[in-house]
């Protein structure tokens, strides 16, 4: 490289920097922006999280990618970062206080961490929120509620259902479990009884801060009522809500939540037990290593009573499993074959079988 060319390199880097040191002043004077729209929320019991504003900002930042030529993916990546850092400098700075707003909305099992959740964007949606434990008196718990969300663990939904259906409470009562299978027969009993009942299902965990790029799946199980409101409930976010049929409902999870879990359960299972140093594998690892035991680490880390529910109560669990087990064994003697060409179909299969035909 000639010095000519170094010291055009050198010009173009030096303006690079300045462009970074605007964008670092720009950063402040958003987050104070932001900090001044804190303040004007806590000052008038508003919540800090606006879905809505999460939604309208991405789309305004598609509309500028356009307008400027650039690849849309990268701004909302950038959108997404300073929502992030806005949403948690404003809980920072919030002094604790009691929900108010409109209607009542009652989260049973409110104290758990989706209840919790529940709390929050019920909240932001502006109902007053009351939190109803499973040791309290439930049907009192819920009575004058317009909303009531049921966040109680896995394995005790149905007999909180069996008290909402006793209760008969006048308001939508939507209930989260990941699996719905055992829900079946009292879903349909509530709604036959004359409940406001649906089944939804939110696809993300409760450290979810932002709802863009997460989906929401509300089950049609005969109330069309309750289901369009728990639609409603979601629509003016960035959420994907889809619509699937409440008997479909555990036939998909399989493959969508206990396949990933049972992924990660086998990881840990056979780390665990190889007799190799945990902290010397760590240190080794490559990227798809690294990414992978980030995220077993986590489920290996979760409630176990609730991921062995998750595995237990799914009618489709065996069918699972023998497709584990034949994966294995095809992948196994792949490996084993004299030369790649098994190897190569089974890359190939997945190719075909995931290409996007949209």
């Amino acid at each position: 490289m000639t010095k000519n060319e170094q010291s055009e390199l050198e010009v173009l880097r030096e303006e690079i920097r300045d462009v970074d040191a605007g964008i670092a002043d720009l950063v402040a004077r958003r987050l104070e922006l932001a900090r001044r729209i804190g303040r004007w929320k806590e000052e008038r019991g508003a919540p800090v999280r606006d879905y809505s504003v999460e939604k309208q900002v991405l789309e305004r930042m598609r509309e500028l990618a356009g307008e400027h030529d650039m690849d849309a993916g990268l701004l909302e990546e950038i959108a997404l970062s300073l929502i992030r850092g806005a949403v948690r400098l404003q809980v920072a700075e919030r002094a604790p206080r009691e929900t108010a707003g409109g209607g009542l909305c009652c989260v049973v099992g409110g104290g758990g961490l989706m209840g919790r959740w529940l709390v929050r964007y019920a909240g932001s949606l502006g109902y007053r929120v009351r939190v109803v434990e499973q040791d309290d008196t439930i049907v009192g718990g819920v009575e004058g509620a317009d909303l009531v969300l049921l966040a109680t663990p896995l394995g005790t939904m149905r007999s909180v259902l069996e008290e909402m259906i006793a209760a008969r409470p006048s308001g939508v009562v939507l209930e989260i479990a990941s699996l719905k299978s055992h829900l079946l027969r009292t879903v349909r009993e509530g709604i036959r009884g004359g409940l406001k009942l649906a089944s939804i299902h939110p696809m993300f965990g409760p450290d979810t801060d932002l709802l863009s790029g997460q989906n929401l799946v509300v089950c049609t199980a005969g109330c069309a009522e309750a289901e369009d409101f728990a639609e409603g409930l979601f629509r003016d976010t960035a959420a994907r809500i889809v619509r699937l049929p409440l008997e479909q409902h555990d036939r998909y999870m399989t493959w969508v939540l206990n396949l990933p879990h049972l992924v990660n359960l086998a990881m840990g299972e056979v780390l665990s037990s190889s007799g190799m140093p945990f902290d010397e594998l760590r240190s080794l690892g490559g990227t798809t290593f690294n990414k992978q035991l980030k995220v077993t680490s986590e489920v290996m880390s979760e409630n176990p009573e609730l991921y062995y529910n998750i595995q237990r109560i799914n009618d489709h669990r065996d069918e699972l499993f023998e497709a584990f087990r034949r994966g294995l064994e095809r992948i196994r003697l792949s490996a084993a074959a004299e030369g790649p060409a098994e190897f190569r179909a089974l890359m190939e299969e997945w190719s075909e079988y995931s290409r996007d035909e949209s």
